[in-house]
């Protein structure tokens, strides 16, 4: 089996209707999909990449191989955690990236490019993807990181979120629960998270219920 893939090159020809029915199949069937001709400049991402492995390097990786969660990966102790050292890039309502220590400017000029190219990517999948918060119709696929034996591994997600405070909610024809916070849905998530997809989505619905 492969994961579906979509060629948004398609999407302004007379293919359009068939890229359209592949990315609904996708939603409804699989939970993820990929994107060819997405319009991300690769040169970019790769510069991105390199810059992010080398802060990582001469910035992060001594602490962290220094922590407690570095401790309990050697004796096997760490099912149950995000054993990962990360930092995080708000770019909007307001860029908090000239808060985050020891980030070069060739890093950060490059964040800035690459996250103005991710917003148009993320809005033109918005406005394809209609039924965005479908309530299950679309899948949520369960997903896990299988790490390297010897090595570093590189993740640079991108997420298109509301703002906290933003009340969010299914289409009217799939709405149960009612609505809710984004915020209230992270900090829901952020208990549940280890958790079976399905087994997360009811708690989700109990704790709206109550």
């Amino acid at each position: 089996m492969e994961i579906p893939t979509i060629d948004f090159g398609e999407l302004d020809g007379e293919n359009r209707s068939k890229i359209l029915a592949l990315l609904q199949d996708a939603c409804e069937k699989w939970g993820c999909f990929q994107i060819e001709n997405h319009g991300i400049d690769k040169v970019l991402m790769e510069k991105v990449e390199n810059y992010v492995n080398s802060h990582y390097e001469k910035n992060m990786k001594a602490s962290f191989y220094e922590s407690e969660i570095a401790n309990r990966l050697s004796t096997g102790c760490a099912s149950d955690v995000d054993w990962e050292t990360t930092f995080f890039v708000s770019h909007y309502p307001k860029s908090n990236i000239a808060e985050i220590p020891n980030l070069s400017e060739d890093l950060c000029n490059a964040l800035e490019e690459y996250i103005a190219q991710l917003i148009k990517l993320a809005e033109k999948l918005l406005e394809l993807m209609w039924r965005y918060w479908s309530n299950g119709w679309y899948k949520s696929v369960l997903h896990r990181v299988m790490p390297k034996k010897t090595g570093n591994r590189l993740s640079i997600a991108t997420f298109y979120n509301p703002a906290t405070d933003a009340i969010i909610s299914p289409a009217p024809k799939v709405l149960h629960p009612d609505q809710f916070t984004f915020g209230d849905y992270l900090k829901l998530y952020a208990t549940i998270k280890f958790l079976e997809k399905d087994l997360r989505f009811e708690i989700g619905i109990l704790e709206e219920d109550d």
